[in-house]
């Protein structure tokens, strides 16, 4: 499973719903030409696949047990399979009111919530985990491990109300009882709204969700079966417990939404090893195209990317329709190399490091879309999520990124000035989205020897409303009710001005270097540096003082790339690299190493599969001595790559559709 790629069947689309019309060896020998040793089987979608005497079955399944005939022809193909089971997940309202009837949740009338649609087929409605369901489960997982041996077992949950009805706490007589029994306390209403006693319920519910996760962990250890889970079930009501599971469990899924930088840092964190969908789960599993599935390869290569391992959701879909034959070659030999990837290392050439705690509201509201924006805009290395926190200082990589999230009381000051001292190039971006000049940017600037004006610092009350960025007080150089669209960031670095949101104005000490302004769009008048850098011993502190939000949304990823590559190229010569004849932003590169072999991932932003477009001529330099080509992978691309003796290859005439990856080995 830290090798290969994995194939999702999915319980909820063809080919098991809403008729079944599953053939095994069809199935996994798609895997298997896909590049997948690993496949991921429901035991329950929204029934259940096998003749389980707990979960009602399949209406179409006919006495067949498909996760027999699944395992059956994985061990002829040498692929293992993990099971899936939802705990605690809407099941349809059809086997809920006429089979299990005192597994429902119910609301404050006594009755079933209105089922919601769920994918295809009949509405789903919301179970009372901590009733009888309860032993249930419990009961269905023991009867999993005692018939069927698998590689893994994935859990959609635990959840209580699940997604529709988060908040909602049942009234079923379940969960009336049990609250009762181990707390002394009736149970709240959902009518009471917010109130002490409903913090507290949900304070309960979180342990016992914990408490049935461990239940079920205990039972897999016994039989030797790794337990993974999904991260969505991380929150309970009010409760956040996805630090909790991930310390009990071997392993998550991401879902793309969940996915990016904070996902993959909580879960690497807790040393879980993490699947990520490499395509929207809900995708219609009849349609591929080579659009489509050249999305799925640059998800799954980013998966890879961050240490994880792509999981093609809904693989379903290849039961009726393959990709391309130059797709087809690409996920195989992705799926082939994901064994030699497993044991390479990423060429790290910067980190971003995160505060230790998840940020609260006000100071990283911005994480799940900046960083992993910011991830993609820099050619000049790649960034790595495997570096957790103040580890990323430990490993010395070229440049460390702190985002804005960072709490004074967390900033790593005297980290950051060694790790600077050392040649480090440690990146901050300081862009606030409240009024004031906050103790988090006083302290900040501070790093990069900035005093900030008495005059400003006591006028700064920003203020935001409708298109207007004003400032109360005597600045006098920013205007009250300046329009945003009116300010643009100017710098050598990048023809022409970006436009940028407003941002309070600081005055550069010491031996700063301005390598940005704030101006107006009406005069040109220089208000304020954006970004300024500070030698410390080898290395220098570079502060970029604006929401990167801002930036990216009325500037664009490639004006920003451009402006940082441009920046940090001023003091960094990454080693290896790659250099573009001319501005060649838009593709974003990555390295990996094992022992004398190197790996090249490019990959398009423009184009992602839509077309395919020429490259500049560029060349690729390892601190190598003499190359040799090993393997191209080139889904729908073509090019001239000439072997090299120095460690220097030069790429001429390279049309590109999504991305490319190239593989070099030392002859010596």
């Amino acid at each position: 499973m830290n090798v290969s790629p994995a194939f999702l069947i999915d319980g909820y689309w063809p080919p098991l719903y809403p008729r079944i019309e599953y053939d095994a060896e069809v199935m996994l020998g798609r895997a298997k030409e896909l590049g997948c040793s690993v496949v991921r089987f429901p035991s329950v979608g929204k029934w259940a696949t096998y003749p389980s005497e707990i979960m009602p079955p399949h209406p179409d399944l006919g006495g067949r047990d498909l996760i027999a005939e699944t395992i059956e022809v994985a061990r002829k193909l040498d692929t293992r399979v993990v099971l899936y089971l939802s705990v605690g997940h809407a099941l349809p309202e059809s086997l809920v009111r006429g089979s299990r009837p005192d597994w429902g949740a119910l609301e404050d009338d006594g009755n079933l919530p209105c089922s919601r649609q769920f994918f295809g087929g009949e509405g789903v409605v919301p179970l009372d985990t901590f009733g009888r369901y309860w032993t249930d489960i419990l009961r269905m997982v023991d009867e999993l491990l005692e018939r069927y041996e698998v590689a893994a077992l994935y859990l959609d949950g635990p959840y209580y109300g699940w997604h529709y009805w988060e908040g909602l706490i049942s009234q079923a007589a379940g969960t009336q009882e049990t609250y009762l029994r181990e707390t002394g306390r009736p149970l709240p209403r959902n009518a009471d709204g917010i109130t002490a006693e409903v913090q507290d319920f949900w304070r309960w519910a979180a342990d016992k969700l914990l408490m049935l996760f461990q239940e079920i962990r205990t039972r897999a250890q016994a039989a030797g079966v790794p337990v993974m889970f999904n991260l969505c079930a991380g929150k309970a009501g009010c409760e956040d417990i996805s630090d909790k599971l991930l310390a009990l469990a071997d392993g998550c899924l991401l879902e793309r939404i969940m996915g990016g930088l904070k996902g993959f840092a909580k879960a690497r964190r807790a040393g879980c090893f993490v699947w990520q969908y490499a395509s929207h789960h809900t995708y219609w599993p009849r349609l591929s195209s080579p659009t489509l599935e050249s999305d799925v390869l640059f998800a799954a290569s980013e998966t890879v990317r961050y240490g994880g391992r792509p999981i093609y959701a809904n693989a379903g879909r290849f039961a009726y329709s393959m990709p391309g034959a130059g797709l087809q070659q690409a996920f195989h030999l992705l799926g082939e190399q994901s064994g030699w990837l497993a044991h390479a290392s990423k060429v790290v050439q910067a980190a971003v490091v995160l505060p230790s705690e998840s940020p609260s509201a006000g100071h990283g509201a911005d994480i799940p879309r900046s960083v992993p924006a910011l991830i993609d805009a820099f050619d000049s290395g790649s960034l790595s999520a495997e570096a957790r926190f103040l580890d990323a200082l430990e490993q010395k990589p070229p440049i460390a990124v702190f985002p804005s999230s960072w709490r004074l009381d967390e900033i790593p000051v005297s980290e950051v000035e060694a790790y600077a001292e050392g040649g480090g190039v440690a990146l901050f971006f300081v862009g606030e989205r409240e009024g004031g000049l906050s103790p988090g940017i006083k302290k900040l600037l501070s790093l990069a020897s900035l005093r900030v004006s008495e005059d400003v610092s006591r006028a700064l009350a920003l203020h935001q409303f409708d298109d207007h960025v004003g400032v109360a007080g005597g600045a006098e150089y920013l205007q009250d009710g300046l329009h945003a669209y009116d300010l643009y960031l100017q710098s050598d670095l990048v023809p022409g001005p970006m436009p940028v949101g407003g941002m309070p104005g600081f005055q550069p000490s010491g031996d700063c270097e301005i390598h940005g302004w704030l101006v107006t769009g009406t005069q040109w008048k220089r208000l304020t540096p954006l970004a300024w850098s500070r030698r410390a011993g080898s290395g220098c502190v570079i502060t970029v003082a604006t929401d990167l939000d801002v930036i990216l949304a009325r500037t664009g990823e490639r004006r920003v790339a451009q402006f940082l590559n441009s920046l940090l190229k001023i003091y960094l010569t990454p080693t290896p690299r790659v250099e573009f004849a001319n501005d060649c932003v838009d593709v974003q590169h990555t390295f990996y190493q094992q022992d004398k072999s190197w790996l090249l991932v490019l990959s398009d932003h423009l184009c992602r599969g839509k077309t395919s477009r020429p490259l500049p001529d560029f060349r690729i330099t390892l601190p190598s001595g003499a190359l040799r080509q090993s393997i191209r992978i080139m889904p729908n691309a073509s090019g001239a790559i000439a072997d090299a003796s120095t460690g220097v290859i030069d790429v001429r005439g390279l049309c590109i559709q999504s991305h490319v990856y190239l593989k070099f080995e030392e002859t010596l």
